[in-house]
């Protein structure tokens, strides 16, 4: 084998050795991370709440721990499907538990609409006086191309002269609200406000 060749054949294996090192530079080793995404539910009315303008004639009221299924335990959020079932949506999750989100926002819709003064759990009961409310849902579920399915009993007391609680009323209450167009987290975090301010509405007449 003369010189020449020899060269062109180094000069060859120089090229394919500098074009494997240029494509292994060119792809990224380092393993990426999900990125996961952590969610609150907000009252829609919670940007007006001025505490200081609530009247207390008839005493302020107390929405007791909140009641849910058990499937809602956890912090994955999901949505329902009638192709698919119960559908997790990834990278989504709840930052705290989903009964006292409930129970907070009803809470805070409640006294925007009837413009008392309404605590909730875990926040303590201000007075023996107050009144109450406890929710037990049956349902409480996003369903994909139909809303949130709210699906509720509520038991309202309050106390009477002698101190002791009375039932004022106890309703059923049951209602579809939403689209049900649930393509991340944050479209469910929405529409479960929405259906839960419904509720405040429709326990406020």
């Amino acid at each position: 084998m003369n010189k020449s060749k020899r060269v062109k054949k180094v000069g060859v294996g120089a090229m394919l050795f500098a074009g494997i090192v240029f494509m292994v530079g060119c792809v990224n080793l380092e393993p990426t991370r999900d990125v996961v995404r952590w969610h609150l539910l907000h009252s829609p009315s919670e940007a007006e709440l001025q505490e200081d303008s609530f009247s207390d004639e008839e005493g302020a009221w107390f929405v007791r721990p909140v009641r849910l299924p058990d499937y809602h335990q956890g912090n994955r959020m999901f949505f329902s499907s009638e192709e698919r079932g119960v559908v997790y949506v990834e990278r989504d999750f709840w930052a705290e538990p989903l009964s006292d989100a409930v129970g907070r926002v009803v809470a805070m819709e409640l006294a925007q609409r009837t413009r008392k003064l309404v605590n909730y759990y875990p926040v303590s009961r201000k007075s023996a006086e107050d009144g109450e409310f406890l929710l037990s849902f049956s349902r409480l579920d996003p369903v994909k191309n139909r809303g949130v399915v709210v699906d509720v009993m509520v038991t309202r007391t309050r106390p009477d002269q002698e101190g002791d609680r009375e039932g004022d009323w106890r309703k059923r209450f049951r209602f579809t609200y939403g689209e049900g167009n649930y393509a991340q987290g944050g479209d469910i975090v929405r529409e479960l406000e929405a259906a839960l301010a419904e509720l405040a509405r429709r326990l406020s007449e």
